[in-house]
């Protein structure tokens, strides 16, 4: 597959030997990257990410967290007297 990115046949038998690893996986975390392997060999290259506005970086923490988490409750942490 890597000598020839445009074969799809290889690309098919790769993501399903990805997929059979996939459910034969105990472990949660094996299985999870063994089936998203077998779907990122399959699926095209995405394009690029979006690009991040420019209020994010200068954004405070509670702002951000509330946006990740609504249920999120976050406190300052205490100053020193």
């Amino acid at each position: 597959m890597f000598a020839d990115p445009d074969d799809t046949e290889a690309k098919n038998l790769q993501a399903d030997a990805y997929e059979q690893l996939g459910y034969q996986a105990e472990v949660p975390q094996y299985r999870a990257i063994f089936l998203t392997a077998a779907q990122a060999t399959t699926a095209s290259v995405p394009g690029p990410a979006s690009t991040p506005t420019a209020s994010t970086p200068s954004s405070p923490c509670p702002s951000i967290c509330s946006s990740i988490s609504p249920g999120f409750m976050w406190t300052p942490p205490r100053q020193p007297t």
